[in-house]
């Protein structure tokens, strides 16, 4: 696992984005957590065996528009999930030898939100995104 606060694809431009992927490639690297945009997403990239999650809109002052592929990444990298724009959330990791679990949580349809926290209504967690990345550095699937 890496984490970054950059991404190699979203916020490098195409030299920086080679050098990072070549340095990934056959390292063992299956997941690269990164944040720097406020929003939540996974993409894969099956040349290089990567899963790259975007965690940047845990709570507080904003959250936004996930970041773009850019073009020059377009035929290495596919988007997997992305998360409801203006939600908070965070993702968990399980792992072991085999593969890792990775989900994205937010907040479940029973909270209410208002300007004071003594008239907000408190609710669950709901799991939005779900994920098995296997150790062999393939795409996985769906929980």
């Amino acid at each position: 696992i890496v984490n970054s606060h950059y991404s190699p694809y979203d916020h490098y431009a195409e030299p920086g984005m080679k050098k990072w992927f070549d340095t990934l490639k056959n390292s063992g690297v299956r997941a690269f957590l990164h944040g720097h945009t406020h929003a939540e997403k996974h993409d894969y990239a099956k040349s290089i065996g990567v899963h790259f999650v975007e965690n940047g809109a845990g709570g507080g002052r904003q959250s936004g528009k996930v970041s773009t592929i850019q073009p020059y990444a377009a035929g290495l990298v596919k988007n997997e999930w992305s998360y409801t724009i203006g939600e908070y959330g965070f993702f968990s990791l399980q792992a072991s030898k085999d593969w890792m679990k990775l989900q994205y949580h937010t907040a479940d349809n029973k909270w209410k939100f208002t300007e004071k926290w003594e008239d907000t209504t408190i609710g669950g967690v709901a799991t939005k995104h779900c994920w098995y990345i296997p150790a062999d550095g393939s795409e996985g699937k769906a929980c």
